[in-house]
């Protein structure tokens, strides 16, 4: 009698039609190009948001659209499955907080949602941290096993760009901390 339930019950589950085992249980991947532009985009979207640019003078370089910040972000190279999405890691500088660590997903339609909030200011006890509270030899490992990908970003971004991250933002987290609050105000230049 078991026997047969067994047989029954396989027969159900790989069952013409109903997918695949990896299409029902998704399976670790490698990071995409696109899933770079969405987490780079977020970055962006998040510091413009924010009204953080400004800190990220000591970064300076002269870009084609004005003066930029240039420096490289480490994005975790395996994305593994999350509801909604794949999730992974990314270590980058974000002033006025230092170099943080931070989770991500990446939704199905490419949108990457960072986790963790500026707002808190990434303390010790959060899993969205800075590297300073984490191991030395852990980060290190991990700038060099992940992808190392650059980044720029407009210290002086025009109104429309200012916009365009915003309304990102809000489609993201339902809100705009430039349009619901004041923004960050900078910290003077040495």
């Amino acid at each position: 009698m078991r026997l047969i339930l067994c047989i029954l019950l396989l027969s159900i589950v790989f069952q013409p039609g109903t997918g695949t085992s990896s299409e029902r249980w998704p399976q670790i991947r490698e990071l995409e190009s696109a899933d770079i532009d969405g987490v780079t985009q977020a970055i962006q979207d998040e510091i413009y948001d924010s009204g953080y640019q400004k800190e990220f003078w000591a970064f300076e370089t002269s870009g084609p659209r004005g003066p930029e910040a240039e420096f490289n972000i480490y994005i975790q190279p395996k994305l593994t499955p999350e509801t909604g999405g794949m999730a992974g890691s990314v270590i980058y500088k974000y002033l006025p907080f230092g170099e943080v660590i931070r989770t991500f997903v990446v939704a199905t339609d490419g949108t990457a949602y960072l986790s963790g909030d500026p707002d808190t200011g990434f303390s010790w006890n959060q899993p969205n941290t800075r590297t300073v509270y984490v191991d030395d030899e852990q980060i290190c490992r991990d700038k060099h096993d992940w992808k190392k990908v650059p980044f720029e970003l407009d210290l002086k971004p025009s109104a429309a760009r200012l916009k365009e991250a915003s309304d990102r933002q809000k489609r993201r987290l339902g809100f705009s901390r430039r349009e619901s609050s004041k923004p960050h105000q900078p910290s003077s230049k040495p």
